[in-house]
């Protein structure tokens, strides 16, 4: 072989193995998949819940698909299903976590993607692959009870609609899954394990962060998601409770400059919504709150994720709830406003609700999620 074919052939090897490394492959099984339909992957930074990036593919043959994607860098996402006819059903994405390189393969149903079983990549291992199992029985009731809130929210049926918003949240997960999800998050040393953190960060604090990260082995530090995990340190120091958040500036959706030294000398809520079961629960109470102690000193700052939800949910006008959302007696800032998304990522506002109650002197005093009765007590306990 002359040398100029041998290093033609380097050549051509070198631009595979780089092909292969900068995407993923997705492919399998999936019943009820049809030709024309069409797959969506849409990728998000973890930590944050925001879209980096979206691809798009239609299937040309039934039940099967495969699916290359481009990443630089581990990726985590949805794929979601679009019928080419027919409605397509909410609450229905299957959860990845992919390298450059990796190959997964997905077998499931179109209807509840979420319950799909994985192959390849992380999904090998067996400590992963025995968690996501424990999972199964509970995503599908989640899926079933989520679509009827969404189906009886639509059609005006409050009674129904709250119904399954009651049996949404009596969903249980087994005792076995918080034991693989406790042993993978907290101890478990490998970038799925720095993944699983950053999707449950919402509920650590800088110093428990801090901790966590002194076991992880340097190599996981240096892999993509070890790196996002370094990166929230000083977003956990500024919400921390005990701590005092920075002064911020937004746009309310009136458009007057609103910020947080405003508040000052007066016990402060910050409230992150949206359309959604948990907030719907929590909403009234917090309502309720405000309408109590609000002559005494108290007020409310909504952040509200969907922007106008009005202009947004049109369908859900019916509904009780949405009418709650859009009827607060207090300042609104709507988080789709340009000027105001910064916000989302320096009070690390991941989940709806959350809710941060900082009192006169700046401090916060109490951060997450249905938090009415600690709120309450220590309004009563002050004004």
């Amino acid at each position: 072989m002359t040398n100029k074919y041998f290093l033609l052939i380097m050549i051509m090897l070198s631009s595979a193995s780089c092909r292969q490394n900068d995407s993923f492959t997705l492919s399998g099984d999936l019943q009820g998949l049809k030709a024309g339909d069409t797959l969506l992957f849409e990728a998000y930074e973890p930590a944050f819940y925001t879209p980096t990036s979206q691809d798009t593919l239609i299937i040309e043959n039934n039940n099967t698909f495969r699916f290359t994607i481009p990443a630089q860098h581990t990726t985590f996402g949805y794929l979601e299903y679009i019928p080419q006819y027919g409605k397509e059903l909410s609450n229905n994405s299957a959860e990845i976590v992919a390298r450059p390189g990796d190959n997964i393969r997905i077998s499931g149903y179109v209807d509840y993607l979420n319950t799909s079983t994985y192959d390849g990549g992380f999904y090998d291992n067996p400590s992963i692959a025995r968690y996501l199992d424990t999972t199964k029985e509970s995503d599908s009731l989640e899926i079933l009870y989520t679509r009827k809130i969404i189906h009886f929210s639509e059609t005006g049926n409050n009674d129904s609609t709250q119904f399954y918003i009651r049996k949404y949240r009596k969903i249980k997960r087994p005792k076995e899954y918080k034991k693989q999800q406790d042993s993978l998050m907290n101890f478990a040393d490998n970038e799925y394990a720095a993944y699983m953190y950053l999707r449950g960060m919402y509920r650590k604090t800088s110093d428990e962060l801090q901790e966590r990260l002194k076991r992880f082995s340097p190599t996981t530090r240096k892999t993509h998601f070890g790196q996002s995990l370094e990166a929230m340190l000083p977003i956990l120091n500024n919400i921390d409770e005990g701590k005092m958040p920075k002064d911020f500036t937004l746009i309310d959706k009136n458009g007057n400059t609103v910020t947080l030294s405003d508040y000052r000398g007066k016990y402060l809520l910050i409230f992150y919504y949206g359309v959604c079961g948990g907030v719907f629960q929590t909403d009234p109470h917090l309502t309720d709150i405000y309408n109590e102690y609000h002559d005494k000193g108290f007020e409310i700052l909504g952040l509200c994720r969907d922007g106008d939800i009005a202009l947004k949910y049109p369908q859900l006008l019916k509904s009780v709830e949405v009418q709650r959302l859009l009827a607060h007696p207090y300042t609104t800032i709507y988080l789709t406003d340009k000027q105001n998304e910064f916000i989302k990522k320096e009070l690390y506002l991941y989940a709806t609700p959350t809710v941060m109650l900082i009192d006169p002197e700046g401090t916060t005093l109490i951060r997450g999620g249905h938090k009415e009765e600690a709120i309450r007590k220590v309004l009563g306990k002050n004004l």
